[in-house]
């Protein structure tokens, strides 16, 4: 059986194409808006936009030529034909595809001290007061129930800042029947029926490390294809069901 596996990751901050009148926050209070800013931004810089996946080249990307964990997992379910789409949660766009064309942005669900790109600054330019209410303009928590629905195995790569961009209410989640959902998260959550908690060390890498949930993701993938190479997607359905199994494998990493 090939299960249909979704993988959702964050956007970030360093980008493929960077300017000084790039779109800021206020630009995407609606779709209207974010239409008539692209275009207004592309008669200015024509030539500065690119797919999603090609914008974002730090953290988990990293460029082609110099790819990094993320990249490097895409590399390797490509290789063994696995069943797997990819959605990005973007601070500005919301929930997008891999090939959605994009030009760049300053804007992040992130609490970064002493750096211009917070989330501080979406609430001064836009008038939220959380960053699930940020999400809800940007259709996220709509779009993420949506498309969990339709998919065997649903994996997380996103950090606490992102995932309170569409809601933890983990327990009002609705899957797919029998679908299963992997989350890389630091908290202790409640054991609920369908997702698998993969558990942070807070001291080691915290609740916003988006680079080590991509690390843990490679090497999932990786003990899958040895153990069942066939099928490695199934291997990982299976096995990455069980906390206590999970965090075991974990430990190994």
């Amino acid at each position: 059986m090939y299960r249909k596996t979704l993988i959702i990751s964050p956007c970030c901050a360093t980008k493929l194409y960077r300017c000084k009148d790039e779109l800021s926050p206020k630009d995407f209070l609606s779709n209207k808006i974010l239409e008539e800013r692209t275009r207004e931004f592309l008669l200015r810089h024509p030539n500065m936009h690119c797919r999603a996946i090609e914008m974002y080249t730090g953290q988990i990307y990293g460029k082609k030529e110099k790819p990094k964990s993320f990249r490097k997992c895409i590399k390797i379910i490509e290789e063994n034909n696995m069943n797997v789409d990819y959605r990005i949660f973007s601070a500005g766009y919301g929930i997008i595809s891999h090939d959605k064309d994009i030009v760049p942005y300053d804007v992040t669900f992130a609490n970064k001290n002493g750096s211009n790109l917070n989330f501080e600054k979406v609430k001064r330019e836009c008038g939220v007061r959380t960053k699930r209410e940020w999400g809800d303009i940007r259709n996220a928590r709509k779009d993420f129930e949506s498309l969990i629905k339709e998919y065997d195995l649903v994996i997380l790569l996103l950090s606490i800042d992102y995932m309170e961009g569409i809601g933890m209410d983990y327990e009002k989640y609705t899957l797919k029947k029998d679908g299963r959902m992997i989350v890389f998260t630091n908290d202790n959550e409640k054991n609920i029926e369908g997702i698998s908690f993969i558990r942070l060390d807070n001291k080691r890498y915290g609740g916003h490390n988006t680079t080590v949930r991509a690390d843990m993701l490679l090497g999932i993938l990786e003990t899958a294809i040895k153990e069942n190479p066939n099928d490695p997607i199934e291997y990982i359905y299976n096995n990455y069901r069980d906390y206590d199994l999970l965090n075991k494998t974990i430990i190994s990493f």
